[in-house]
């Protein structure tokens, strides 16, 4: 960065992110661009201290110093030792300061900024308790990624302060823990106004106060990965307003409540990961404008059909796996959605495949495991956007489908285990050049290994154990394997010698070649053939 900047006397708008400074300081001339009202230095690489006299822009309504790359890539190169120097910025609207580490107590500091709409200081390793009772028209606030344990509740929050509050994001790795009393409760003081977000989600809460039901201008509500019990409370029925309620992964029981059917707004309902029991109540159909329906791995029962879907015209997503749920739908009517996501791992369909997949047009992950499918796969059933295939545990028969690749070309993952596949392995398999998990454990495929699997370079996986395959392992089978790390054809009749092709299986981690007749050596890789690490089994 140049100081010529300098002369640029008018400059008040600088936008330099994405650039990489290579971990170079951020320059101190910086600090006399006085007329900035807009400073953007996000993703770019600085490292070192975050310089004080960025304190004399006071004319800066925007900054933005966002360092942080994702979890995987979140190293604090670029840190504040001292944060003081933000209360000298009083104009400041919007300050993005995530994925610094911050070593002051920030509570006191942010005091003089009553200007501030927007705070995003997540990912900075904070401890101490959340300083938002200072900031009278803050709006939006993201605080996740701490490790703040409680909401400050002395004044001026439990006075009767004008709060503008509408989104408070306190994801994840916060330690908000035990009951919601004289920490979260602090939030109710914005209950006659605005908030609109709330997301409480991995914390350790374990219980909730009747006062969040007054946020009744709630949209987004995410209290996931916690630790809340009982049944879903009573008091949620005032939150007509939501749009997302996201609950999974806690320790609710009970019943679905049927006070839900009356948000009618909701676009997303997950309340996966619980141990709610009970029929789904018919009010649910009311959610005419439902989106996302993740009711998985709880233990509910009873039928669900079209008296519940019938009016979801915009549903995409549904996931009621894990449950004792028996799913039926007329097949004379065809359902209002196309979906993108099903998920019905565990409950009982009991039928060939159903009728009504015939109208459904956009599957990309589609999960049946495990519903007492019967039958051979239909000539119909053709998804040229499905990516991950889950058919295993059923009783599925017949011969895989010649045209497999007209049927289901961009496939990623096919999962057809433990059911009654007979034949040999088609041709068209190896046409799915997107193919990298293919498990067909437990079947009664019979034949060959055929020579062209080994033309699906992207391949990682591979189980073919325990069924009839027979013959020699051709040398071409593990010729073109570059990734693959798994590799089981244990329990079948295979004789011969072992390729010398497998040595260009560079990342292989697993090899079960058990209960065959095949012998020979297992050459080492490329990488490892200097070091004779051959293996010799007989």
């Amino acid at each position: 960065m140049s100081p010529s900047l300098l002369e640029l006397k008018h400059l008040s708008h600088l936008d330099l992110s994405l650039i990489d400074f290579q971990l170079s300081p951020i320059p101190s001339f910086l600090g006399s661009v006085k007329q900035l009202r807009y400073l953007n230095l996000s993703y770019c690489f600085f490292s070192r201290r975050l310089p004080h006299y960025l304190g004399n822009l006071t004319n800066l309504q925007i900054i933005d110093l966002n360092e942080f790359y994702g979890h995987d890539f979140l190293v604090y190169e670029l840190y504040m030792d001292d944060f003081t120097w933000v209360s000298q910025l009083s104009s400041l609207q919007y300050i993005n300061i995530r994925g610094l580490y911050i070593e002051n107590d920030i509570n006191i500091i942010m005091q003089n900024i009553t200007s501030l709409r927007f705070l995003d200081l997540s990912s900075n390793n904070l401890i101490s308790t959340i300083p938002l009772c200072f900031i009278k028209r803050i709006q939006h606030v993201n605080l996740s990624n701490n490790k703040f344990s409680v909401l400050q509740s002395s004044h001026p929050w439990n006075s009767k302060l004008t709060c503008n509050l509408k989104s408070l994001d306190l994801f994840p790795n916060n330690k908000f823990e035990g009951e919601t009393y004289g920490s979260i409760k602090n939030i109710s003081v914005c209950i006659n106004n605005d908030l609109q977000e709330l997301d409480l989600s991995h914390n350790e809460l374990k219980d909730l106060i009747e006062s969040f039901g007054q946020l009744k201008d709630l949209v987004y509500l995410n209290l996931a990965s916690n630790s809340l019990n009982g049944p879903i409370p009573l008091f949620f029925r005032n939150l007509t307003k939501l749009e997302e309620l996201i609950l999974k992964d806690n320790q609710f029981n009970g019943t679905i409540p049927a006070f839900l059917g009356r948000f009618s707004y909701l676009r997303v309902l997950d309340v996966s990961s619980n141990y709610l029991t009970g029929n789904i109540p018919d009010d649910l159909r009311k959610l005419f404008n439902l989106k996302i329906l993740d009711l998985s791995t709880n233990s509910l029962e009873g039928f669900l059909g079209e008296i519940i879907l019938g009016n979801m015209s915009y549903l995409c997503d549904l996931r009621l796996g894990m449950n004792k749920l028996f799913i039926k739908l007329a097949p004379n009517r065809l359902p209002p959605f196309q979906l993108i996501n099903l998920n019905l791992s565990s409950c009982i369909i009991g039928t060939p495949f159903p009728q009504w997949f015939q109208s459904q047009k956009k599957f990309v992950n589609l999960d049946l495991s495990n519903t007492s499918l019967w039958g051979t796969l239909p000539a119909w059933f053709q998804q040229e956007n499905l990516f991950v295939l889950d058919l295993s545990n059923n009783e599925i028969n017949g011969q895989l489908p010649r045209n497999l690749h007209n049927m289901i070309l961009n496939l990623t993952s096919m999962f057809l285990s433990n059911n009654l596949l007979n034949g040999s392995i088609p041709k068209s398999l190896c046409k799915l050049q997107s193919l990298q998990d293919l498990n067909l454990l437990k079947n009664k495929l019979s034949g060959k290994i055929p020579s062209y699997l080994g033309e699906i370079e992207s391949i990682e996986l591979i189980d073919l154990s325990s069924n009839e395959l027979s013959g020699a392992i051709s040398q071409s089978f593990c010729g073109s394997y570059w990734f693959i790390q798994s590799l089981n054809l244990s329990n079948n009749s295979l004789h011969g010698e072992l390729p010398s092709t497998l040595r260009s299986c560079y990342w292989l981690e697993i090899l079960d070649l058990g209960n065959n007749q095949l012998y020979g050596i297992i050459p080492s890789s490329k990488w490892e053939e200097s070091e004779g690490n051959d293996t010799r089994i007989a």
